[in-house]
């Protein structure tokens, strides 16, 4: 983690204003927007399924109950999916029982008292972890002979209950390389399905800040795609059981998994976030071998041998752009602030701003940005650059790297994008009714301890 220091700026002397001040409403001409050099680039869709529900990668999760599978039974599964389902394109797999070989433990008895956590598997006893290339690789692997025949065979002795979950795999696929354990948990969230939650993501980016930890929160399926119509693509009937979102924690070793569970982030944090919605939950954790060389060693994207996830998934917001903390000495510690509505982190609270069009400096994009969104005008003679974060939300397929930028008018602002903001609103900076959530850049910065009206305060670049 770096720091960087907010250049000097001029604190401001008046009074007080009250919290929020709603921008005055009234219409102004928009200019066109800045001229810029179109740069395409070409997608090819290599099969139907690809298209209908991504080309990214996907975590296929299966929870089984094999309360009396013997030693002869479970060596034949395991085998199975090491050559096997090892054996197909674009797969990877691992078979284990709860608890087994992490960090020297046999099972359940043996790992459970090491986390210091309760018992939340509700009896499923054994976990198969799927890694597809991408949803057409785990289409093929769900109606191939080693899995319907060679599987389904294997299985059927022992089976008393299954459960299934698919999302997209949102970790880099480095974390692979160091993470020894999977935590999952499964949660029955009825009011959320094939949604997520700002509130909810915004404390799995708090989790992310803890040492060894890297988590994400996903709702059944692919970006944009509904829990039908991934079903549909997959052509695989529903065997979720009513389970709607999963969390994956994937966990450096055993004591950065125990510091997580019993964290303030956690326990005081995420548990009471959830309780409006939670009407079931599993918790499994299994050993996690490297599964990076195995899938992805042949899968190229343009000249390079990169994955293709490294790049820009499809449904992904990446680039390079602008916030913009803009502030009025007819409110005296207050900055301009818009609920997002439609777009990524609709329902967040945000600084104006957005991403450099070609050949832009930050002050030109960030001028240009506040004009097109709020009809302030001649901002450019106080508009200072004051620090950038790598803002990330894998939450919500968000990755920014943003110049933070201060500027001051005496004018008023006018929601000149009702699709896609709420209003402007005139926001006291250090009140404790601080509007929440907020958008990822803005989150970050405040977070750090940033303030446009005391100088020399810093802000993390995360």
């Amino acid at each position: 983690m770096s720091r960087e220091i907010a250049l000097p700026i001029s604190p401001t002397s008046a009074p007080r204003s009250p919290r929020r001040r709603p921008a005055q409403k009234h219409s102004v001409p928009r200019a066109p927007p800045t001229a810029a050099i179109a740069m395409a680039a070409a997608v090819t869709a290599t099969t139907a399924i690809a298209a209908a529900v991504g080309g990214h990668p996907v975590q296929h999760t299966v929870f089984f109950k094999f309360p009396e599978i013997d030693a002869e039974g479970y060596a034949g599964l395991k085998s199975i999916v090491a050559e096997k389902f090892n054996a197909l394109d674009g797969i990877w797999a691992q078979f284990y029982a709860y608890g087994e070989e992490i960090e020297g433990a046999t099972g359940m008895a043996d790992f459970l008292p090491v986390i210091e956590w309760p018992d939340k598997t509700n009896d499923f006893s054994h976990c198969l972890f799927v890694l597809a290339r991408d949803a057409a690789c785990l289409k093929g692997y769900l109606h191939s002979d080693e899995h319907k025949k060679d599987w389904f065979g294997g299985v059927g002795p022992y089976i008393k209950g299954i459960i299934v979950f698919d999302a997209e795999l949102v970790q880099p696929i480095e974390q692979f390389n160091t993470a020894t354990i999977q935590h999952s948990v499964l949660f029955k969230f009825p009011a959320l399905v094939d949604q997520s939650a700002p509130e909810l993501d915004d404390i799995v980016a708090k989790f992310n800040q803890l040492p060894g930890i890297v988590a994400s929160f996903r709702p059944y399926g692919m970006r944009n795609t509904s829990k039908a119509d991934t079903l549909a693509a997959l052509e695989w009937p529903d065997k979720m059981d009513g389970y709607t979102h999963v969390l994956y924690v994937m966990c450096h070793d055993a004591a950065a998994l125990k510091n997580y569970l019993h964290s303030d982030e956690h326990k005081v944090m995420w548990f009471p976030a959830v309780k409006p919605y939670i009407q079931g939950i599993l918790v499994f954790d299994t050993v996690l071998e490297n599964p990076a060389a195995d899938v992805f060693a042949n899968y190229t994207c343009g000249p390079t041998s990169r994955p293709e996830f490294k790049i820009r998934p499809e449904g992904y917001s990446m680039g390079v752009g602008t916030a913009v903390f803009v502030t009025n000495p007819n409110y005296p510690g207050c900055v301009m602030l818009g609920k997002r509505i439609g777009s990524d982190g609709s329902g967040t609270y945000a600084l104006p701003g957005g991403h450099l069009e070609f050949a832009e400096t930050p002050e030109q994009c960030g001028a240009r940005e506040v004009f097109e969104e709020a009809g302030l005008s001649g901002l450019m003679t106080s508009m200072t650059h004051v620090g950038t974060v790598n803002a990330v939300d894998a939450g919500i397929g968000y990755h920014y790297v943003c110049s933070i930028l201060l500027c001051e008018t005496t004018d008023e602002p006018v929601n000149t994008e009702p699709n896609k903001n709420e209003g402007w609103e005139w926001v006291q900076w250090d009140a404790e009714d601080f509007p929440t959530p907020l958008f990822t850049t803005l989150r970050i910065v405040r977070e750090g301890g940033y303030s446009p009206f005391v100088e020399g305060t810093p802000f993390f670049a995360l």
